[in-house]
């Protein structure tokens, strides 16, 4: 018997060997199938810095986009967009940005039509959309202006939890993490609330840790044949229980423990049935598709944990998954590993100044090495808040925007906890979080997810041969394409015809609009009138509906604490809009107006058509540039400072501001800034507009004063081009930074609600320095400093300054 009992002992083993190598084998499947994953599929965020959350119609969001990718400000896409809605998806305004370095700066106009409510704005390149969970909103809170005196809050409602197993559910006799978000039926979450665990008989048998965002953490160990309960205590008389999810008998606990500077602990325990099932189970840890850790646990030899050196780690999210011998998922586990990093920001007040009109100088101190991008924003800290509207600083952002399903309320920051609590914060917020990408299904087959959009470096121009393909041989013959921006730049390119007679021409830059001219040249080198199919940019194939908002909740009128809405309508109501343009003077007697109707309406829009001055200027007179033109058709009008050098209120030149008030300039009613005047070929000018007073109808550049300029656009098509039209970058505003240093601005009366926005911060030897004028009533200022680094560190900085 000796042989055979040998022989089948030999046989178990080799059989053994044989199912460890094939699972060795599907797990280096498994690793290369992640890996390909995320390397074909790298997951871009784009975080939007605006310089308040709460704005009045007629005001001016300012914004900064921070571009990642992996949560480092890698460059992938050089193209942001920007919308704005309504919670039901209506836009209001959709604009394009280039992006330098990670980064693009812009601003949003807020119609003065707008009703009191949450308002979304949307960041996103055109490769995010592959991946809708991904794209960045953020909810603004826009009072009308009907209703300055009003104040709003949240009634309380119906109180509700959902629960988080830490490995997908509660197993009895182990020790289990439960995380759990306390939310009301708007999402948002309940606050000042006492938290116990309870058992059937209303004993407490644990504490849970439950942070300012609703969100908790519970570890306890059910005991055979209990039931559990949260109970949730928001008052004496409000305490409501919540049973916590089926405790199954058979089973498996993941834990991963992130309370170590140092290190991670990965610990399974598993009931005895499962242990029994499954002897042996693989761990596998992944940090943006690098695999970074892989274990066997076997449970017949009590080898069930394991550390994870944080050295070998990059700071961001990690995901840990269990999988049994059939390399089936049995539990996921998501952490955010931070690392110690040797930073420190800081603000000092070198001049401090609450009177009106004040002048204030800061330093804002940096203390690293690696310098960061920087945006800073300081607004009266008395404006009205809302703490029901959703709107995520950086760090929270990139935490959440990496799930697969988006929560409906985002928190609005990470709050200031000591290590460990921040850890235990993390853990459970990561918990309830769930940010996989890619399904399992995905992973273990290695299917790549559709991409319906490519990744932008720059503007696209791309069409098709409509007809005559078989006058073209696609493989010599070319496309010449003619760009003319709005700005009468011309960029000349070449494309070839692929073999299905397509055509493409990539990273092209121009600026608001562009006419594209197409014309074919085949083998021979003859010209080739055909007709062609120019596909539309992206932004040009916008519709004016968006899918709603997930989040909406249900706000109410507050009738009382009429005091904080007394003082905010004092102070900064913007009790009537409407500026006069007093950068252009009348110094002589006014001509009468001449109304050119059929050149007016057959160059403008409705929306533009009306103005106070309107000219065609003398096509015979032989201007050498925009200012003699406008100089000499507008008699008796002049620009103060010359206009080669327009004064702002900051003092620096081409700034498109003036006494006070914003000038908008369109060219061929796109925007433009005043630095760009001295570029247009006053040859190519047919219409010039100008409106002294108020023009609300004019979106995206504010309500101030305007003036119009009209150009001929050159007609290729004589000579066998076809003209289409495609939109380009938006143009960024200038922040108005007055300075009442100047004795005649002193006299006007200012109630700025954002008193300074400077997207770019410049240091010098860790230094940075910082200064605005205060408005006329401000008692203490908020500043808030956001921004990120070459190494993916998050900075966030808020305080209250009095």
């Amino acid at each position: 018997m000796k042989p055979i009992v040998a022989l089948s002992f030999f046989l178990l083993f080799v059989h053994q060997i044989a199912i460890s190598q094939a699972n060795d084998s599907g797990i280096a499947r498994i690793i290369t199938n992640i890996r390909q994953l995320h390397e074909l599929n790298p997951s871009e965020k784009c975080f939007l810095h605006t310089d308040k959350q709460f704005y009045q119609p007629g005001e001016t969001v300012w914004f900064k986009t921070y571009l990642t990718v992996n949560d480092l400000p890698v460059v992938l896409s050089n193209v942001v967009y920007t919308d704005f809605s309504d919670a039901t998806g209506k836009i209001y305004a959709k604009s394009m940005w280039k992006a330098e370095k990670g980064t693009a700066t812009g601003n949003i106009f807020v119609p003065d039509t707008l009703a009191t409510g949450i308002y979304r704005i949307r960041s996103y390149s055109l490769w995010m959309l592959n991946e809708p969970t991904t794209i960045n909103e953020q909810f603004v809170f826009i009072l009308g202006k009907k209703d300055q005196s009003k104040s709003y809050h949240l009634p309380a409602s119906a109180v509700k939890v959902t629960f988080f197993p830490e490995s997908g559910s509660l197993v009895e006799s182990i020790e289990n993490s439960l995380a759990f978000r306390i939310t009301d039926v708007n999402s948002v979450p309940v606050t000042d609330v006492t938290v116990d665990l309870i058992d059937e008989t209303k004993k407490v048998v644990g504490k849970p840790a439950v942070f300012e965002n609703g969100t908790g953490l519970v570890k306890f160990t059910p005991e055979p044949g209990k039931k559990y309960s949260l109970l949730v205590s928001l008052n004496l008389n409000n305490r409501q229980t919540f049973p916590v999810p089926e405790i199954v008998k058979n089973g498996m606990a993941l834990s991963v423990s992130n309370l170590s500077a140092s290190k991670i602990f990965v610990q399974a325990n598993a009931s005895e049935k499962f242990m029994d099932e499954n002897k042996v189970i693989s761990v596998v840890g992944q940090q943006y598709g690098k695999t970074v850790f892989t274990q066997t646990f076997n449970f017949d030899e009590a080898q069930n944990a394991s550390i994870i050196n944080k050295k070998t780690l990059a700071e961001g999210l990690l995901q840990v998954i269990a999988l049994n011998s059939q390399l089936q998922p049995i539990a996921e586990r998501w952490v955010w590993v931070e690392m110690p990093v040797t930073k420190n920001l800081t603000i000092t007040t070198d001049s401090l100044s609450f009177e009106p009109k004040g002048k204030n100088k800061w330093q804002l101190n940096y203390s690293g090495t690696e310098i960061p991008e920087l945006s800073v924003s300081i607004i009266p800290a008395d404006l009205p808040a809302y703490s029901f509207v959703s709107h995520p600083d950086i760090r929270a952002y990139q935490l959440l925007h990496s799930n697969n399903k988006q929560p409906g309320f985002v928190q609005n920051n990470i709050p200031p906890l000591s290590a460990e609590l921040k850890s235990l914060y993390l853990d459970a917020l990561l918990l309830t979080v769930q940010p996989s990408r890619f399904s399992w299904q995905q992973v273990s087959t290695g299917k790549q997810p559709d991409l319906r959009y490519f990744f932008e470096t720059g503007i696209s121009i791309r069409g098709t041969v409509k007809k005559d393909k078989e006058s073209m041989q696609f493989d010599s013959s070319k496309i010449d394409i003619i760009t003319k921006a709005a700005d009468s730049s011309t960029i000349f390119s070449t494309a070839k015809l692929d073999k299905k007679g397509a055509f493409a021409v990539n990273d092209l830059h121009f600026r608001k609009q562009a006419s594209v001219y197409l014309q074919a040249t085949n083998k021979e080198k003859k010209k080739s009138k055909l007709e062609f199919e120019l596909l539309p940019g992206y932004l040009d194939t916008l519709g004016n509906k968006i899918t709603p908002a997930s989040f909406r909740p249900a706000f109410k009128e507050l009738t009382t604490a009429k005091d904080a809405s007394n003082n905010f309508v004092k102070n900064y109501s913007v009790s009537a809009l409407g500026k006069e343009l007093t950068e252009i003077v009348v110094k002589g007697k006014n001509k009468q107006e001449i109304r050119l109707d059929s050149l007016n309406k057959t160059l403008t829009s409705d929306l533009f058509r009306e103005s106070e001055f309107t000219k065609a200027p003398d096509q015979n007179f032989g201007y050498i540039s925009f200012a003699q033109l406008f100089e000499q058709e507008f008699f008796g009008f002049r620009f103060n400072t010359g206009y080669e050098k327009i004064g702002g209120m900051d003092g620096t030149p081409a700034s498109g501001l003036a006494s006070g008030d914003m000038i908008s300039y369109y060219l061929n009613e796109q925007p433009i800034s005043a630095d760009e005047l001295n570029f247009i070929n006053p040859n190519e000018v047919v219409l010039v507009k100008v409106n002294r007073n108020a023009n609300l109808h004019l979106g995206q550049m504010g309500p101030g004063p305007s003036v119009l300029i009209y150009t001929v656009r050159k007609n290729y098509n004589r000579s066998g081009f076809e003209a289409s039209q495609l939109t380009g970058y938006s143009i960024p505003l200038q922040f108005y930074n007055p300075d009442f240093s100047r004795s005649e601005l002193r006299n006007t009366e200012d109630r700025r609600t954002t008193l300074l926005w400077q997207p770019q911060v410049k240091f010098e030897n860790g230094k940075a320095t910082i200064r605005f004028f205060n408005n006329d009533y401000t008692k203490k200022y908020k500043l808030v400093v956001q921004g990120i680094d070459q190494k993916g560190n998050l900075y966030y900085l808020e305080k209250i300054i009095e």
